[in-house]
């Protein structure tokens, strides 16, 4: 039993901050501002001014996603795409806080998810 309480008591910690995989539209309209639009909202990635320093790379659109047939670039080389995150999330602040592994997904993917198909990206 006290091995038990120990072992639960170990793993409890851990899930409470464990990280999400969150899935939806990419959007880096202009330098420094990203997000991430999936089924339970918008979370803000980085802000100009305020961007997440932990994210290298992430904030430089183009760099971010390499299959260019996927990316719809609407200003410069800005613009959005669809990808699954894995990330850490504040809930309360609506922010992504920490960026572990992105995988760049087909548009259609996304315009195919009904919790985010009708989503306004122009």
């Amino acid at each position: 039993m006290k091995f038990k309480f120990m072992l639960c008591a170990l793993v409890l910690p851990l899930s409470l901050h464990a990280a999400e995989n969150r899935c939806g539209w990419v959007l880096n309209p202009t330098p420094h501002n990203v997000w991430l639009h999936d089924r339970d909202g918008t979370w803000t990635i980085s802000m100009m001014g305020d961007y997440l320093e932990e994210t290298p790379s992430l904030y430089r659109f183009s760099e971010a996603f390499v299959d260019e047939s996927q990316v719809v670039r609407n200003n410069g080389v800005y613009g959005y795409a669809c990808a699954c995150m894995k990330v850490d999330v504040d809930q309360e602040r609506e922010r992504i806080t920490k960026i572990y592994q992105v995988n760049q997904l087909s548009l259609k993917r996304c315009q195919d998810d009904r919790a985010i198909a009708d989503y306004v990206l122009d």
